[in-house]
């Protein structure tokens, strides 16, 4: 478990390549100042959020399947975070991403593009818009 902890606070400060990507791709979409990474102030300190998009209230959470499927607790940690948000208000996306093998910028784009599929769903249901 301490090695997982390391982990943790190691993609506290360096999200991983294809999160930065993601960022990146919903930063153009939505804007600059919209999406964060690795937001700990949402959840008062206690946990991060991948990607906030700010003016929805959406929360990614882009989940390496190494971590949220072998590693024990973290399940159970996750329910909880998606319950926290929920509280506060926040819809949660949790993108399941392989951590096995190496993922093509065109995989990572195609993920991307069905994740704003799911975001723009998510809108229309709200009655906001983009």
């Amino acid at each position: 478990m301490e090695e997982h902890r390391k982990m943790l606070l190691n993609l506290r400060k360096n999200p991983s390549n294809q999160q930065i990507f993601v960022v990146k791709s919903l930063r153009k979409v939505f804007g600059q100042e919209n999406v964060g990474c690795n937001d700990w102030n949402i959840l008062d300190n206690k946990m991060e959020v991948d990607i906030p998009i700010y003016s929805l209230r959406i929360a990614v959470e882009w989940d390496g399947e190494h971590w949220h499927n072998e590693i024990k607790g973290v399940k159970k940690r996750d329910k909880i975070k998606n319950k926290l948000l929920q509280n506060k208000g926040w819809s949660v996306i949790r993108v399941s991403s392989p951590s096995h093998s190496f993922q093509s910028k065109h995989h990572i784009e195609e993920r991307t593009n069905i994740l704003i599929g799911v975001i723009s769903q998510i809108i229309e249901r709200q009655g906001k818009s983009i």
